[in-house]
């Protein structure tokens, strides 16, 4: 007879006996799994509510989603009464839902407006499914119209507004027609950056701002100011350059945000002063301290002519005759931009 071994098991033997266990459910989780996939009655359903290939194929962003159509798939095998209606009157239910008729701000000043984001950015309606969304966003983002409040030609929170947007919809606001940026008029335009060059905190803004374009310590103190605002304005034109933005209408107005006895009404001097602050900082003394490539002040050109326009309409709409300083200016800038293309060729 055998004397049975009181001796405790050592960690090799456990180790073993713990393999061979894990091993053994592993191969009868296996068994079920390959049982349970080949009955006919655990099989599993396919992904509802997906667009077919054929409207994938006939999608595109000039609208014509709306005479193709979409053939909308109802999951779990339901009857989508929604799907049975025409292309037409779901486009009309959009239009209700969204309300693209109000206008709706993406950026806040200082002391008024809410910034557009969250579920306004990307409204509910287009989380519903993925056809409703190629359906929706473009009716969304191609007739809304968005405005953001530019103070110290800070385009922030229009970078912000736009990359909260999805991607596969900010190709629908290459079609938006109201897409306007409102310039605000201060009585001391360069008073908030000069408080920011005050302190350290600010120094390292300002100097993260202006890295683009030089050096912001080889301005006078006097003309650092002008310095950031002019670094501010040429980032905004780089990125309108680039391939996704280069098509987006931007449309700007004006404001003036002090009291003038005249009243709310604008003349030729405050579309002056808005010159001066975007456009004439490009023939201020202060662009000697700017390094920009060619390539760079090329690719400027496109959205800084377009922002010229928009000013030149400005004295057309408000019926104001253009001064002499601002014909002079806008020669000046004129053929700045001629010379920037004359060299780069």
């Amino acid at each position: 007879m055998a004397r049975a071994s009181y001796a405790h098991p050592t960690a090799a033997s456990l180790a073993k006996q713990f393999s061979q266990r894990s091993k053994d459910t592993k191969e009868s989780n296996r068994t079920n799994t390959t049982e349970l996939s080949t009955s006919g009655s655990n099989q599993r359903r396919p992904r509802g509510s997906g667009p077919t290939h054929h409207s994938i194929r006939t999608f595109n962003a000039n609208g014509d989603h709306i005479d193709n159509g979409f053939v909308i798939k109802p999951a779990r095998d339901k009857i989508c009464h929604f799907a049975k209606l025409s292309p037409e009157l779901r486009i009309k239910i959009y239009n209700h839902v969204l309300n693209v008729s109000h206008c709706l701000f993406v950026t806040s000043g200082y002391y008024d407006r809410t910034p557009l984001l969250g579920r306004l950015a990307w409204p509910t309606l287009l989380r519903v499914c993925r056809v409703i969304r190629h359906e929706a966003s473009y009716e969304f983002y191609s007739k809304t119209t968005f405005k953001g409040i530019i103070y110290d030609n800070n385009f922030e929170g229009v970078y912000t507004w736009y990359e909260r947007i999805p991607a596969s919809s900010r190709v629908h606001l290459q079609r938006n027609r109201n897409l306007t940026l409102q310039f605000q008029l201060t009585e001391d335009p360069y008073h908030y950056i000069s408080m920011l060059t005050w302190s350290p905190r600010g120094n390292r803004i300002c100097w993260n701002e202006t890295r683009l374009c030089g050096n912001l310590y080889e301005a006078p103190d006097h003309q650092r100011p002008i310095f950031v605002s002019i670094s501010r304005l040429l980032k905004w034109f780089l990125w309108c350059a680039k391939p996704m933005h280069r098509n987006i209408p931007w449309r700007y107005q004006v404001v003036r945000r002090f009291w003038s006895p005249r009243g709310h009404c604008l003349c030729a001097e405050d579309l002056l002063d808005l010159f001066r602050q975007t456009l004439g900082m490009f023939i201020h003394r202060v662009k000697r301290y700017v390094r920009l490539s060619s390539e760079q002040k090329q690719l400027m050109a496109h959205e800084a002519l377009n922002l010229l326009r928009e000013l030149e309409t400005l004295h057309t709409v408000n019926d104001i005759e253009r001064s002499r300083r601002w014909e002079v200016g806008a020669a000046l800038f004129r053929q700045w931009l001629a010379d920037v293309e004359s060299a780069s060729k």
